[in-house]
């Protein structure tokens, strides 16, 4: 049995569910930042389980390759509902770059659906599994909001993020040459130049942006230790 593509309407049903349960929930908070707070939570654990179903139809053999449409279609229905529910709430400390993330993302798996190549959805679920680690920048911000975020318990956080994220750099980078040395030029032959120079933006995008991230958290880091230096003195 094949995946019909063009009939997505069973599964466009997983993201709207999920969609719609959290602005139930964001409905009993009375301003913008708590509305947000909730909907990164819900967030949370949605992308857990996808990120653990990518990587279950990456790797567990070819009887799951019925999956890996699957999870492009309701990864990328799931963020496009995630920006709309975000600009709808306003108050979201959305850096530019998450954006970036989001549209780049957007615009690759529906590349993936559209022009199903070889290794091209393999690379598709193996990048979405990238998304286990999508509670550490919400237990941070979680972490900060209620004084949490000092002592022992920032070195050790701290640490955890740096490792997590110098992770998704490796990873997304193996992934990245994939791409150049072995999924591109079946890509092209079977899209064209057009389609494939816009899957090279976005492809480079989802690669790049980690960098920005661990960049950040290293500058974020630096800061956080001058604060304590005085008060250790």
């Amino acid at each position: 049995m094949q995946l019909r593509v063009h009939q997505p309407w069973a599964l466009l049903g997983v993201p709207v569910l999920l969609c719609l349960n959290k602005l139930l929930i964001i409905s009993t908070r009375p301003d913008p930042a708590s509305r947000n707070a909730a909907a990164a939570l819900c967030d949370v654990g949605f992308l857990s389980f996808l990120a653990a179903l990518a990587w279950y139809a990456a790797e567990a053999g070819p009887a799951t390759r019925l999956l890996r449409p699957m999870v492009a279609l309701v990864g990328m229905s799931h963020l496009l509902l995630e920006m709309l529910v975000v600009l709808g709430v306003g108050g979201a400390k959305w850096g530019p770059e998450l954006y970036a993330h989001h549209l780049s993302a957007c615009v690759a798996f529906a590349i993936c659906l559209l022009f199903p190549t070889p290794g091209f959805q393999l690379s598709a679920c193996r990048l979405t599994f990238i998304e286990c680690t999508a509670a550490l920048p919400v237990a941070l911000r979680e972490a900060r909001e209620h004084g949490r975020f000092k002592g022992d318990y920032m070195v050790g956080f701290t640490a955890l993020m740096f490792a997590a994220f110098t992770w998704r750099c490796y990873f997304a980078s193996t992934i990245m040459y994939q791409y150049i040395t072995a999924t591109r030029a079946p890509l092209l032959a079977a899209a064209g130049l057009p389609v494939t120079l816009l899957c090279d933006a976005a492809s480079g995008t989802l690669w790049a942006v980690n960098f920005i991230w661990l960049e950040k958290l290293y500058r974020g880091a630096r800061k956080a230790l001058a604060k304590t230096k005085p008060q250790s003195a």
